[in-house]
């Protein structure tokens, strides 16, 4: 079997443009990185480097294997921190931006669980119901929905909640049952403007000319006035269950549930930091399994 020491030496090499670079990037003797990286072609049966008295030219086998020296090393050394992290009680604090407000639902539910975990690490949450921007150099980690944010940072899929239209049963008794989209035209409405119908729905449900009698930005705002009476509303899944098993809120048109997938960026130079590997991981734990959303919108808990 390969070695892996010899895999990073001659990664190094490769980024290095020289052995002489790498050597001193290594603080290893010059003819001990040339001679690892011989034996490592003698291993492999073929020429990886191509070597003159003045450069030094990666051959095509050599490109390829040096992609997967890349891979290889980075995996140890995130394992090596992995266990650094294990031996070290995680501490700091940790800044993220929200698109959408924290209600009383799943997500207040992570976030108390996390620092549960963890009593050394401290949070500071901002709202940014205006829109987050998944380059945001002053966060640590910023959440975000929808199509996959466009960055050069990772980012890390969370799973797939869903939306759908909810009403109370008052207003329903006033109203009427819709059974139709058509049908909304004739209701009142409640609109969450940070997941808007004509955006975040399906085809069925867009274009529609619709009467809102409350707008809102405010999650919380909408969610209560729709189990006030006062019209439909197209909100998340999650946020609504209890209320559904209360009595007090009524789905509507199950069939048009919108999925809004959930995503988790960080700054790549805080990947090693680790709580926010730890925020990461714990988020994946409870939401990234097959069936974790769809569990919770059937009301379980964690």
């Amino acid at each position: 079997m390969l070695s892996l020491d010899d895999m990073a030496i001659y990664a190094a090499v490769v980024r290095a443009g020289s052995f002489t670079a790498a050597a001193r990037a290594l603080d290893q003797p010059l003819s001990s990185v040339s001679r690892r990286v011989q034996q490592l072609e003698t291993a492999l049966g073929t020429q990886l480097l191509e070597r003159t008295t003045r450069s030094l030219r990666v051959t095509e086998a050599g490109e390829v294997f040096y992609l997967h020296c890349q891979q290889l090393v980075a995996q140890a050394e995130e394992a090596e921190r992995a266990l650094q992290r294990l031996k070290q009680e995680p501490s700091g604090h940790l800044r993220m931006a929200l698109p959408f407000s924290v209600d009383d639902s799943w997500a207040t539910a992570v976030l108390s669980g996390f620092l549960a975990k963890y009593p050394k690490i401290s949070v500071e949450a901002t709202l940014r119901p205006g829109g987050v921007d998944p380059d945001d150099e002053t966060m640590d980690v910023v959440f975000s929905f929808g199509a996959r944010p466009e960055t050069h940072h990772p980012v890390i899929p969370l799973g797939t909640p869903h939306i759908g239209l909810f009403a109370s049963p008052r207003y329903l008794q006033r109203a009427g049952v819709p059974q139709s989209p058509a049908d909304l035209s004739q209701h009142e409405m409640v609109r969450l403007t940070t997941l808007p119908m004509e955006v975040y729905s399906p085809p069925l449900l867009q274009g529609l000319t619709l009467n809102y009698r409350v707008t809102t930005n405010e999650l919380l705002m909408a969610r209560l006035t729709c189990a006030d009476g006062l019209g439909i509303a197209w909100l998340p899944l999650i946020s609504c269950q209890r209320f559904v098993k209360q009595g007090t809120l009524v789905p509507l048109m199950p069939e048009l549930h919108y999925p809004l997938p959930l995503w988790l960026i960080y700054r790549s130079a805080n990947r090693s930091t680790p709580k926010v590997a730890l925020l990461a991981e714990h988020m994946m734990s409870l939401l990234g399994s097959p069936g974790a959303w769809d569990a919770l919108e059937r009301g379980q808990s964690f």
